[in-house]
């Protein structure tokens, strides 16, 4: 009876760890899951914020484009602005314009 308790003893304890393995095989399974999980959802994170930032450079690169045609308009106004104040009709003008500023200015348009 002695010598089938030894081996009784061995093979409980096996059976203990077999267990014990097959619950650290699982767990790992699951974390490896999770790590899976994780990683797909920080990549579609990762893709929505490029498409993000992508339609956020083209907002800018529109914007760019608006400022230097708006530069470019000014210029232009301003340059025919000089040479419309070089030429006589604007000075001998200068009292017609600022009545009518005056005139403008008290009637609240």
């Amino acid at each position: 009876m002695l010598d089938d308790y030894v081996p009784f003893h061995w093979r409980a304890e096996f059976a203990r760890l077999e267990e014990y393995t097959h619950a650290l095989e699982a767990g790992l399974i699951d974390e490896r899951g999770e790590r899976d999980l994780e990683r797909l959802r920080l990549t579609r994170e990762v893709r929505l914020a490029q498409a993000g930032l992508a339609q956020v450079l083209a907002t800018v690169e529109d914007l760019r484009e608006d400022l230097a045609a708006s530069q470019e308009r000014t210029a232009r106004a301003l340059a025919d602005l000089r040479r419309l104040e070089g030429t006589r009709t604007f000075r001998y003008s200068a009292t017609a314009r600022k009545w009518y500023g005056t005139v403008r200015r008290a009637s609240g348009r």
